[in-house]
């Protein structure tokens, strides 16, 4: 295993008007205007259809099922960490890298009652970092040097490069990693152009101290950048994720929800 990992790769419920049918004069009874409108809405219950005198159906509103409770041990502290977006552009500031989505990260992490805080990106503009060198081990000292030039602090830089020089040339879509971490006060995840979203959120376990399992969960590798990890989460892991010091406590309680 590397020191430097590769990854070789409610219903929410409208509101709705109803509206009391008018009976007098000129209008239609309250048993016609009935068949004017629609069956109530299933959160409601209509009870005691219009009575011979016209008066309007009463209307209550159902209560709402109760909550499935949560399971022992499982009710824990809301957690956040932070996402630290870095681009690379070049020395002109032109032509940055894409930007990477998260919403694999904050799903699967969100199981584990862990938010995270994405920051507007950031931009480093250095050319000769825009395709970096990678060996498959431990990370080059080019690869240090980008994570150096990134932003410090208690997050964790999520860095896109144009791509990997491996010696044998850049990577292509079918090519082995394309994706790494690299520990630290501020940890570094490295990812090339078009990596999976899910892929990011394995690095980032990385950085919040979860190591690859063969098992079907999102921390076994894929063996590609663009191939999708397992989408599983164990409550190992989301126990062992809640350790990291770079997480805050935040206010509120949940409850985790691995699958």
């Amino acid at each position: 295993m590397r020191t430097f990992e590769s990854n070789h790769q409610t219903q929410e419920q409208s509101s709705e008007l109803f509206f009391r049918p008018k009976t007098g004069a000129g209008l239609p009874t309250a048993a016609q205007n009935n068949s004017f409108f629609p069956p109530a809405h299933p959160s409601y219950v209509q009870r005691n259809a219009a009575n011979s005198s016209g008066a309007a159906p009463d209307v209550q509103m159902q209560a709402a099922p109760a909550a499935a409770p949560c399971g022992p041990g499982l009710t824990v502290g809301r957690r956040r960490a932070t996402i630290q977006p870095v681009r690379v552009a070049r020395n002109d500031g032109t032509h940055p890298t894409e930007r990477i989505g998260f919403s694999r990260l904050t799903e699967l992490f969100g199981r584990c009652c862990i938010e995270f805080a994405i920051s507007p990106p950031r931009t480093i503009n250095r050319t000769d970092f825009q395709v970096v060198n990678d060996t498959g081990g431990a990370a080059t000292p080019e690869e240090n040097a980008l994570a150096a030039a990134a932003p410090g602090g208690n997050h964790i830089n999520v860095i896109v490069v144009q791509n990997f020089d491996t010696g044998g040339g850049v990577l292509n879509a079918d090519s082995g990693g394309g994706a790494m971490s690299i520990p630290g006060a501020t940890p570094s995840v490295i990812a090339v152009e078009g990596t999976s979203r899910t892929v990011i959120a394995h690095e980032v376990g990385h950085a919040l101290g979860l190591f690859h399992t063969g098992a079907a969960t999102f921390m076994r590798g894929t063996g590609r950048h663009g191939a999708a990890n397992p989408r599983h989460v164990t409550l190992s892991q989301c126990n062992t994720a809640r350790t990291s010091a770079l997480l805050t406590p935040i206010a509120g309680n949940c409850c985790m929800d691995p699958h």
